[in-house]
């Protein structure tokens, strides 16, 4: 497999939560201007829940500050969904920066991101990306080679999943996910050695 050069996003956050939620607060307002998330499905909607998870992490700060029984934990417990509704922002831009590789350093720039470009294989082991429509998402899995048997399965928590019909393809069209919410993905396959452990999960923001 010969090696691409590739430009990924990467978001440079700091670490005390008030720079924190005002650097998410500059990535927001970013996007929200720039026309190279325009034809993002849902964008609007994927933005203000990133708005409004934000504005309740500010507050959960405050209470944290105050030392209120259980306030830091409810604070801890917002920036975890905060940061992985950011990270679905960061996997928009890349999947945009992919699309117009000729333009990948504007259109993180234009999200308020930082890019470096990396050397990477042209097809991921397992990687799941935006369908054609809202709530489609297809998965791919680099080929294990003729005969296999291949399970795919979705959750919309992590920990529940749901199994699609066995195939003897190395992708899957994944459809009627929620939109503008994390669904994550994994993978079985059964070759001529064996039936394989169930993958690692991906997860991925749906449009």
């Amino acid at each position: 497999m010969n090696p691409v050069r590739r430009t990924l996003g990467v978001l440079k956050l700091p670490d005390p939560v008030p720079l924190w939620t005002e650097r998410v607060d500059l990535i927001i307002m970013k996007m929200t201007a720039s026309t190279y998330f325009q034809n993002v499905p849902n964008i609007a909607t994927i933005l203000a829940a990133a708005q409004a998870s934000n504005g309740k992490l500010k507050l959960a700060q405050v209470a944290a500050k105050d030392k209120t029984v259980g306030s830091a934990e409810a604070r801890d417990a917002q920036l975890r969904d905060t940061k992985l509704l950011v990270e679905g922002l960061l996997q928009i831009v890349q999947q945009t920066a992919d699309a117009d590789a000729a333009h990948a350093g504007a259109i993180f720039e234009s999200a308020g991101m930082f890019a470096r470009i990396v050397t990477a294989p042209t097809i991921a082991d397992f990687a799941a990306k935006q369908g054609a429509v809202s709530g489609e998402v297809v998965a791919r899995v680099k080929s294990r080679g003729y005969g296999t048997t291949y399970w795919f399965a979705s959750s919309s928590d992590g920990k529940t999943w749901v199994v699609a019909p066995v195939s003897r393809k190395a992708t899957f069209v994944f459809t009627g996910l929620p939109a503008a919410a994390t669904s994550w993905f994994r993978f079985q396959t059964l070759t001529k050695d064996g039936l394989s452990d169930w993958s690692q999960p991906i997860s991925l923001l749906v449009h």
